[in-house]
């Protein structure tokens, strides 16, 4: 066990909350291993054989390595009075995982919410410092950032936007890449 997940809150009053989670199973690519063989080229081995000694050819080698994670996403969040929270999520170019698009928050006893909150993001594109890794694997290349928060209506009528700016944000190095 790597995580506990919060399941319930219980109020002193007797209100409860319960939280519902989806579980998703994700590979990630989280480093690469690199080996290099070089021979010493000052050092000679003594001739106790008849014909000289063959140095084994030893090729270097790289290798990606990854990490298979279960993830638990947290998909509504319900209380005992009937009001309840939902979650939604949507997929990412860049792994294959979940970024957090919308949070709906319902009042009791109604199907349609009251509040809504939209999370927009961008990818950004990594030109520079590529390697191997990062053109066969393209999605090492981009990189999600959250660009806008906002707050609505479910009819539109109430809206407030929020906006989120990086300096550069094309200027990082893909994921795995060997730049510093």
């Amino acid at each position: 066990i790597t995580a506990w997940y919060l399941t319930s809150i219980i109020h002193p009053s007797g209100d409860t909350l319960w939280f519902d989670y989806r579980m998703i199973g994700t590979n990630y690519k989280t480093s690469i291993s690199e080996t290099l063989f070089r021979r010493n080229a000052a050092y000679t081995p003594t001739n106790c054989l008849i014909d000289q000694p063959q140095w084994p050819i030893l090729d270097n080698s790289s290798c990606v390595n990854w990490l298979r994670t279960n993830s638990a996403f947290l998909e509504q969040i319900t209380s005992t009075g009937g009001a309840k929270i939902k979650f939604r999520y949507s997929d990412r170019s860049d792994m294959n995982d979940s970024l957090l698009s919308s949070v709906e928050v319902y009042q009791p006893d109604n199907n349609i919410p009251f509040k809504i909150f939209d999370l927009n993001y961008q990818n950004s594109v990594s030109t520079n410092f590529g390697n191997t890794y990062t053109t066969s694997y393209a999605s090492l290349k981009y990189r999600p950032f959250l660009i806008s928060l906002v707050e609505r209506s479910y009819d539109n009528s109430l809206s407030k936007s929020y906006k989120f700016s990086y300096n550069d944000i094309n200027g990082l190095p893909p994921r795995l890449s060997y730049a510093q």
